[in-house]
């Protein structure tokens, strides 16, 4: 709904997923985009390495992309 709020001068907005709603939205929602496959392969390995008693990395880092769109300067 239109409230006339001028985006991204008044208020810039972001998504995170990057899903191909964030593309066709008007204006088109800057996002970062990350790899779930490998988002939930980390995950998975970590939930198997505490079940085997193995010590588990507390800080995982995902590759992400940042896109910017017209949500945002």
């Amino acid at each position: 709904m239109d409230k006339g709020i001028n985006i991204p001068d008044e208020v810039q907005v972001m998504g995170f997923d990057d899903n191909i709603i964030s593309e066709i939205y008007n204006p088109s929602l800057s996002t970062i985009k990350i790899d779930f496959y490998e988002a939930g392969k980390m995950c998975v390995k970590a939930f198997i390495d505490t079940t085997d008693n193995k010590p588990i990395d507390k800080n995982i880092l995902l590759p992400y992309q940042l896109i910017i769109r017209r949500s945002t300067k």
